[in-house]
């Protein structure tokens, strides 16, 4: 809340005096302080938006804090865990998998296999271990992970129609070219 802001509170005779305008600069600029440290504390609530708060949604659902990670990575392994809280069927694997890739993976259950096809993203995903390691906290023992990955096929190579000369004049590693996207 800014002095002007205050002062229009006050009896226009008042309005004028410096000393009240000074108390009212001062003024305006802790409530713009206390407002600003209510807001950052409000973002603290929800994991979309937390960052020191990410410390305490980690403690209490025990995992280990690791300020190596992104932001966004710790806040993908918080939603995976909530995710992963009860009975573990398709569905449940597939939301603590999207935490991570915003979506567009298959998930079967079929002799005693869980299947997880990534059909969104070329190659391997980011933090794949991360999401290996979540699953295998929360999937039972019995249960073997598989993940399926698509890469660029031949059909969608030939589709750019570009020449060797025009692959070759991008300087792509092979693992970039599987995973090539214009």
């Amino acid at each position: 809340m800014s002095r002007n802001e205050l002062i229009k509170h006050l009896h226009k005779i008042v309005r004028q005096d410096p000393v009240v305008n000074e108390i009212m600069k001062s003024a305006g600029e802790d409530f713009d302080s206390i407002d600003s440290t209510l807001e950052d504390l409000y973002k603290q609530y929800f994991i979309d938006t937390a960052t020191w708060g990410l410390d305490i949604w980690e403690k209490q659902l025990g995992i280990k804090i690791d300020y190596s990670r992104s932001l966004a990575n710790r806040r993908s392994l918080i939603k995976a865990k909530l995710r992963g809280e009860g009975k573990i069927d398709a569905e449940k694997i597939k939301s603590v998998v999207d935490a991570w890739t915003n979506g567009n993976v298959d998930v079967e259950l079929s002799s005693g296999k869980i299947k997880v096809t990534f059909n969104d993203v070329l190659g391997i995903p980011d933090e794949i271990e991360v999401v290996k390691a979540t699953l295998e906290d929360i999937k039972p023992a019995h249960l073997a992970l598989l993940f399926y990955f698509i890469y660029l096929t031949w059909d969608q190579f030939d589709a750019y129609n570009k020449t060797w000369d025009e692959w070759d004049a991008l300087n792509l590693t092979w693992d970039q070219r599987e995973t090539y996207q214009e």
